[in-house]
């Protein structure tokens, strides 16, 4: 039963995430939160990135969700574990570590295994803790439509491609811009 929860509560943050860049106008929320969650950043928002994109997401989905869902900043990886830490010790029923280090976030998970922890980020492992679900978003998809576009437009036969650094995440959306670049 836990596992389930803590499966379709990542399921509704993962679908807010992706929903985020419709354009349709949010309808309040009626009902009363039945969820909370904490979606622990990686580095501050405005970086109009993957980090953003997120924010919206959690944004839409306190707008049109039974939930409340806060945004806990960070400045970068020394402050990972003490954020997570708090979002544990302010009792969300979710916590949501955003490209968080694999093993310090399992780690977490194992010392509180009353606290459902959500990754929608790189996470490679055959096993997780039964209070933790870990998913990718197929950002292959939309690269590889961006990689057509590029090929399509260069008249040198030539395109290039800048990556924040090398990454599980970042090389699948790498991967799919250059399979049609």
């Amino acid at each position: 039963m836990k596992k389930n929860l803590l499966l379709v509560l990542s399921l509704v943050m993962a679908a807010s995430m992706v929903l985020s860049a419709c354009g349709t106008p949010a309808a309040p929320a009626t009902e009363a939160p039945k969820y909370t969650c904490a979606l622990i950043t990686p580095n501050p928002l405005g970086d109009r990135s993957f980090i953003d994109a997120s924010a919206r997401g959690i944004a839409k989905a306190n707008a049109e969700l039974p939930v409340k869902c806060d945004i806990i900043e960070t400045n970068g990886v020394s402050e990972h574990e003490t954020a997570l830490r708090g979002a544990i010790a302010q009792g969300y029923d979710l916590v949501l570590g955003l490209a968080m280090d694999t093993d310090m976030f399992v780690n977490l998970a194992k010392e509180f295994p009353d606290q459902k922890f959500a990754s929608p980020s790189e996470i490679f492992l055959d096993t997780l803790p039964d209070n933790m679900v870990a998913y990718q978003i197929d950002v292959h998809e939309s690269s590889f439509l961006a990689g057509l576009i590029a090929g399509s437009l260069t008249k040198t036969k030539k395109v290039g491609a800048v990556v924040g650094g090398d990454a599980p995440g970042l090389n699948q959306f790498y991967y799919g811009y250059k399979r049609r670049a």
